[in-house]
This record gives structure tokens, C-alpha cells and sequence, in this order.
């Protein structure tokens, strides 16, 4: 019977083992596609020159869709990078693009009572079993 500690340690070996394939898998996967992306931009450059035999057109046919994928996926990654960077700045500055001031500061009531949880004074109401004091975290 194992105890615990070696079980843990086969188990470790086993996810390490794990991991292992996986990243292999991922490697062999982005070599063959970086393989297929540079063959189909070799043969667009003999299809702009004319020089395109009929079984490359054939091979350029089947790539293309693929291709296609491609940069639609790339353009859709490069667009999540940039609207979170978007949502980064927006954050900061406010919608204008002109600094928000304070923005880091929670408290915008009076005398130090939170804009989250708020009192009855001044037309601020309360939330629902909240404190009166301190932020909703």
C-alpha cells in the first residue's frame, strides 16, 4: 500500500508526464501549420507570376479556406489585445479620454461615506444589509 506522499509523487509524475505530451503535441501541431502557411504564401507568389502548375493550383485550392482561418483567427487575437487595452485606458481617463479625476477613489459622498453603500443623507440610499460604512468587497 502506498502512503500518501508517494502517492502524491506518482501523481506529479504522471501530470509532469502529462504536460510533457501535451506540449509536444502543440509544438508538432504549430510546426506542420507554420509549415502549411509558408507553402501557401510560396505558391500565392508563383500564382501573382503565372508560373503555377495545375497540381499546385490544386494544392493552393485546398489551402486557401485554411489560410483564410487563419487570418481570421490572428486578426480576432490582435482585436482582444487591443479592446482590452481600450478598456484599460477608458478606465483611466474616462470615456471623453479626458482624466477622470480621482477615479482611483471610491468615496464620492459625503464625508467619507462610500458611493457603494451610501446613506439616507443628501440623497444617498442605502443598500440593503450593507454597513454604512465601508466599501462592498
Amino acid at each position: 500500500m502506498l502512503t500518501p506522499t508517494d502517492q502524491a509523487t506518482e501523481q506529479d509524475e504522471l501530470t509532469a508526464e502529462r504536460r510533457r505530451k501535451d506540449r509536444e503535441k502543440a509544438v508538432k501541431y504549430r510546426r506542420a501549420r507554420k509549415a502549411a502557411a509558408d507553402r501557401f504564401a510560396e505558391l500565392e507568389k508563383l500564382n501573382e507570376r503565372g508560373q503555377l502548375t495545375s497540381e499546385q493550383a490544386g494544392e493552393l485550392a485546398a489551402l486557401q479556406p485554411k489560410a483564410a482561418e487563419w487570418k481570421q483567427q490572428k486578426k480576432a487575437k490582435k482585436r482582444g489585445r487591443g479592446r482590452k487595452k481600450k478598456d484599460r485606458e477608458v478606465m483611466e481617463t474616462g470615456v471623453g479620454e479626458v482624466p477622470v479625476a480621482g477615479r482611483d477613489e471610491r468615496i464620492a459622498g459625503p464625508a467619507g461615506v462610500s458611493e457603494l453603500t451610501g446613506t439616507d443623507q443628501d440623497g444617498w440610499h442605502a443598500v440593503a444589509g450593507s454597513a454604512v460604512s465601508g466599501d462592498l468587497r
